[in-house]
């Protein structure tokens, strides 16, 4: 009996013994791809936007080839944005985005007073500030398409509605609906850099007053490009940068008779074109 427990003792020694010598392999996380990663966020980002605004002398009021009236200003900006790149449907690399990008600050007018006294309604030169505030959510849906091992490129459908209240008295809204042309390329395993192209149109474009005008404006043509940096700090922090160009224009309104800064009168909004230029920087969250 003695015997059979020093063996019995024996046995389980060695058997310690050897899983001591030879212990299971660790598991070795799946490395990340970093193309997936920037595409699956949540991110804010804060900058600087400038806005440039042109109204057109479409019944060559001021004559001489010159604006109308034109708005300059550098605005505080913000930006915020989901996106995901995952199957959908049973379809792989579906990319859903949606952002909201909201600036706002002080602006410069350079124009010229109404004076209704004169033949063609205008009146003596007019320079002033104010504040005006822009917003804007677009909603992106794609497919992602991987290229080389480190390129992608996603064509998506786009969708936007922009809101600008450019003064006490105007408020100009409008939805834009075209396409769109992601390319992101992997420069190191944390280091993503993007082109973002879109091509859209305006739709449902209208100037509303305070006083209850409402012109109508027509459809124009709109293009964007963003270029985008994202830098892993970690699995799930990102620091990001980019560079934002929009431009989009509104075609001449019929006219509107009708009350306007307390001055009763017909009425049409000039074809105009707006063009801005943001910078941002911010963080992300990667899931």
């Amino acid at each position: 009996m003695k015997k059979r427990l020093i063996l019995a003792a024996a046995s389980l020694a060695c058997s310690s013994a050897v899983f001591a010598a030879d212990p299971l392999p660790a598991v070795t996380p799946a490395p990340v791809d970093p193309l997936l990663a920037a595409n699956n966020h949540y991110s804010v980002q804060f900058g600087l936007s400038n806005l440039s605004y042109h109204e057109a002398d479409n019944e060559n009021q001021v004559g001489g080839g010159r604006a109308l009236d034109s708005e300059h200003g550098n605005q505080v900006a913000m930006q915020e944005e989901w996106s995901r790149q995952g199957a959908l449907l049973g379809i792989p690399g579906v990319y859903t985005a949606l952002g909201l990008t909201l600036s706002g600050g002080p602006t410069s007018y350079d124009g010229q007073a109404i004076d209704l006294k004169r033949p063609n309604g205008i009146g003596d030169s007019l320079t002033y500030h104010h504040a005006s505030m822009m917003l804007d959510v677009d909603a992106k849906l794609g497919k992602a398409l991987r290229v080389l091992p480190r390129l992608q490129v996603t064509p998506y459908l786009k969708y936007d509605f922009n809101f600008w209240k450019r003064s006490a008295l105007e408020t100009y809204t409008h939805h834009e609906l075209g396409l769109g042309l992601l390319s992101q390329y992997a420069l190191t395993p944390r280091t993503v850099v993007g082109v973002d192209v879109a091509v859209t149109k305006t739709l449902g474009a209208q100037v509303a007053t305070t006083d209850g005008v409402t012109e109508q404006v027509s459809s124009r043509w709109t293009q964007s490009v963003g270029l985008t940096g994202d830098y892993a700090l970690s699995r799930h922090l990102h620091l990001l940068a980019s560079y934002q160009f929009r431009h989009f224009s509104y075609g001449k309104s019929a006219y509107v008779a009708g009350r306007y800064d307390g001055m009763q009168a017909v009425w049409f909004e000039p074809t105009s074109r707006t063009t801005t230029h943001m910078v941002m920087a911010g963080l992300s969250y990667n899931f």
